[in-house]
């Protein structure tokens, strides 16, 4: 059951919404983007959210010299390419040039080759970390024929080759023991699953209390985008709102509760950024609904959880589950 309301919100947000190319999430032409195409206006983006600036797509831009620079740049900063959690790691960078002393080994040339032709189109196209994991396949063989072949070399290069390997692979994971220093306790079982998601997932108390009293046909709609622990349907506010304008549709603020329920929903979840850091969620429904509350009519607007968050990104949110009533 879990995972549902993510799949939700993707499939509604990209293939409903957005648009139907092929190449999505890489480009939004249509066609290859062998010539850089123009950014929107600024007037066909959404309202109220700021268009997405093309160069933040493309950190290396399209120049040819930076292609080949972008090696070293993807490797040693994954964060400026969106790898915060999808980092390739050093290991390859220093094995593969090795290959220049390398035998021939038939069959690599053209592993590499397909290699060389992804990495090409990842430069032309949406330049992030996580697209590239495909071919780390590619060159882990690369890597290893390496290593075979530094059999042959002298004794002393032989043993600083390996020992130089050896350092890398135990900081590569040393790095990520520490990085999942604070999930070591429930991965071991020393921690309950309940009381990390608690601290460390900010939707899971609203989903804790939804799934209590969860109903066939139940659907959510979510200011927030995440809602994968919610055992039910789950809809974007913003993606819906795009599609259907019932905000500018609304002629008194009673009407919110009883024109959201004709849609089908049966709940609310609204999230406000209390001290403007981080991520800010356009919060167009949390309005109405305080409206709303403002009125006889707020009545049918049930709070099921009420709570703040400290998030990650030095977000505090409030976050409020409500069951539309008849």
């Amino acid at each position: 059951m879990r995972g549902r309301g993510d799949a939700e919100t993707r499939g509604r947000g990209q293939g409903e919404n957005l648009s139907s190319s092929p190449f999505l999430p890489f480009s939004s032409s249509p066609l290859l983007p062998l010539s850089s195409s123009p950014p929107l206006p600024v007037s066909s983006a959404p309202p109220g959210n700021p268009p997405t600036a093309p160069g933040e797509k493309l950190p290396l831009g399209h120049d040819p010299v930076r292609f080949v620079s972008g090696v070293w740049e993807v490797t040693m900063h994954p964060e400026r390419f969106g790898g915060r959690s999808h980092q390739l790691g050093v290991l390859l960078l220093a094995a593969l040039p090795g290959l220049v002393t390398a035998r021939r080994l038939r069959g690599l040339g053209t592993l590499l080759s397909v290699g060389l032709v992804y990495w090409v189109l990842w430069c032309l196209l949406r330049q992030n970390v996580r697209f590239l994991l495909p071919i780390v396949p590619l060159g882990v063989v690369g890597a290893v024929w390496c290593w075979i072949e530094m059999q042959r070399y002298p004794w002393a290069p032989r043993v600083a080759a390996g020992l130089t390997l050896a350092l890398i692979l135990a900081a590569s994971s040393g790095l990520a023991l520490a990085r999942c220093q604070g999930r070591a306790a429930v991965a071991l079982g020393f921690r309950s699953r309940a009381a990390y998601l608690e601290e460390n997932e900010p939707t899971w108390p609203a989903a804790a209390a939804m799934n209590c009293t969860l109903a066939p046909g139940d659907h959510l709609l979510s200011e927030d985008i995440r809602a994968y622990y919610f055992n039910c349907r789950v809809t974007r506010d913003i993606v819906y709102r795009r599609r259907v304008p019932y905000d500018r549709q609304l002629t008194e603020p009673a009407e919110l509760s009883r024109s959201l329920r004709k849609a089908g929903f049966t709940h609310l979840l609204l999230v406000e950024n209390l001290n403007g850091r981080g991520i800010v969620f356009d919060s167009t429904l949390s309005r109405l609904a305080d409206a709303q509350w403002k009125t006889p009519a707020g009545q049918s607007l049930m709070k099921e959880a009420d709570y703040r968050f400290q998030d990650s990104d030095g977000a505090l949110r409030h976050y409020r589950l409500v069951r539309l009533g008849e």
